[in-house]
């Protein structure tokens, strides 16, 4: 899970809800493009263009989910507009929904309307996982909650994503086996920082291995 820092909701979006309530509130059936291309892509820039759970490389395509943190199910009532609301909103692969079946889902398309005990808005999100060589996602301080959600709302351990993780953190156990600690630390300040509005691919993941790895 990568903490994500928002930036502001896109004026064409907001420009429309407006129009909207001119006859009735927004509602997520009536949204349609521009307005959600615009939406996906401020996403994506707050993201750096990885999933908010997994932190695989998306896109601005159909494959890329606009994800609710509060579920849609759950805007009712005084909370009918968190359905409509950019800070409710996250960036999220599709989970290898649309791979050739047997195929084993996570992110949003497992979590369904789960419960997600910390999201990635949480600035201390990222401290609570650890990741060992073989690419296992686990709970730092084996807190069940925690694994609750890696195995139950999330499934971050699929397969697709879990040989990923362990693909890159077997190229950064080779490479920093022999490295100073300073050239581990310079190699965290580089996968911290976007390039051309981009993090690297499951930058967290590396960032959290190295921490705990090299220092």
């Amino acid at each position: 899970m990568k903490f994500i820092v928002k930036g502001s909701s896109p004026q064409i979006f907001e420009d429309w809800k407006e129009n909207c309530r001119v006859i009735n509130e927004p509602r997520w059936d009536m949204f349609q493009n521009p307005e959600k291309e615009s939406v996906k892509e401020a996403l994506l820039l707050d993201q750096g263009y990885i999933c908010c759970y997994c932190g695989l490389r998306i896109e601005n395509d159909p494959s890329t989910e606009i994800e609710h943190i509060k579920p849609k199910v759950e805007c009712t009532g005084t909370d009918e507009q968190k359905a409509m609301d950019y800070d409710n909103f996250l960036a999220s692969c599709n989970g290898s929904q649309k791979e050739p079946k047997p195929r084993i889902t996570h992110c949003n398309n497992f979590r369904q309307n789960k419960h997600l005990v910390i999201t990635p808005l949480n600035e201390k999100c990222e401290s609570v996982f650890l990741y060992t060589s073989k690419g296992i996602t686990i709970s730092k301080d084996s807190t069940e909650s925690i694994k609750k959600l890696i195995e139950e709302v999330l499934n971050l351990n699929a397969t697709k994503i879990k040989n990923k993780r362990e693909e890159i953190l077997l190229a950064l156990e080779n490479d920093f086996a022999t490295k100073s600690e300073e050239e581990v630390k310079e190699e965290i300040h580089a996968l911290s920082q976007k390039i051309n509005d981009r993090f690297k691919e499951m930058c967290f993941v590396s960032i959290n291995f190295l921490q705990n790895t090299f220092l």
